[in-house]
């Protein structure tokens, strides 16, 4: 039977999708497999439950730049869900992370920014590229750490940098001062058109209680150099970090955020119906309730 001709599911009862009516890439024999494994579990950090797919597959070194064109695959990757071959690219980056294929940092950065900018924000992809990196070792840090501080990168991509940097500084500890060092200089060299990257930073902070910093990080509030909407109010960052004793101060800012909140759902209450209303509330508490400051930000990048 042709590769893709049949969808295996897990119900015996599913209607079997439509035929193709694109000619997909071809690639060797030896991964179709990955084409045909349909969806995986979505772990995010937990890459233990992935499959080993070096010993599965046999994988070696030379099978890198073809799993890698299936990892950067668009054609795969916009394929509707109903068909296993658009699981492909993800196994094909889990593999290279198990490869530990350090040439594929850069293409998957490529890849990373070219898909956001076509289809805005895609789970899948970046939320795993934090465990495909992490997996090529204590090599990925240096690689991380320039792509962290280069201004002229997108913010997604340093954003990526920055998630795979708190990692590393986890689960890493022989290697934490080299992870803090960039995440310092973004801290003292600020950039307006930089401000979600920064409020992660103060999140790094705060979540590790890294206490040295905190005039540098009061800073980037009193210039207006972070988005409160994500690592939350100064008062609120204190507090995180167990150094808050004004508890008026912090009663405060949650009073603000609630009315930005009430703001931006009157400003959108009249053009949606009573059915849509539900889901507008739900959407923007989500995005202004009164978790911790971090828990807005990289929450699946948290030290586990």
């Amino acid at each position: 039977m042709a590769l893709g001709a049949q969808y295996v599911a897990a119900d015996e009862f599913m209607m079997l999708p439509p035929p193709l009516k694109i000619e997909l890439p071809s690639y060797p024999e030896k991964l179709h497999p990955l084409l045909t494994m349909g969806l995986p579990t979505f772990n995010t950090l937990d890459y233990s439950a992935w499959p080993a797919y070096i010993e599965r597959f046999s994988l070696t070194d030379d099978d890198i730049p073809e799993l890698l064109r299936m990892a950067t695959d668009a054609a795969l990757d916009t394929l509707d869900e109903c068909y296993p071959q658009t699981f492909g690219p993800i196994h094909a980056r889990r593999a290279l992370g198990q490869l530990k294929a350090l040439d594929a940092v850069e293409p998957l950065f490529a890849y990373l920014k070219v898909d956001y900018e076509r289809h805005g924000f895609d789970e899948w992809l970046y939320e795993e590229l934090t465990p495909v990196f992490f997996l090529m070792g204590p090599p990925i840090i240096p690689l991380m750490c320039s792509k962290l501080i280069d201004i002229t990168e997108t913010e997604i991509v340093r954003d990526k940098a920055l998630n795979v940097l708190e990692h590393c500084y986890g689960h890493l500890p022989e290697h934490a001062e080299a992870c803090l060092a960039p995440i310092i200089e973004v801290l003292g060299n600020p950039h307006p058109e930089f401000k979600q990257l920064q409020a992660g930073v103060i999140c790094f902070l705060a979540r590790h209680r890294i206490t040295t910093y905190l005039p540098q990080m009061e800073a980037l509030f009193t210039q207006e150099m972070v988005d409160t909407d994500f690592c939350g109010e100064w008062v609120e960052v204190l507090n995180q970090m167990e150094l808050l004793d004004d508890p008026a101060a912090l009663e405060a800012a949650k009073t603000s955020r609630q009315e930005r909140f009430n703001a931006l759902y009157n400003q959108l209450n009249p053009i949606v119906n009573k059915d849509e209303e539900e889901f507008i509330l739900f959407t923007l508490r989500e995005s202004t309730n009164d978790t911790a400051p971090g828990e807005r930000f990289g929450e699946t990048h948290k030290t586990q």
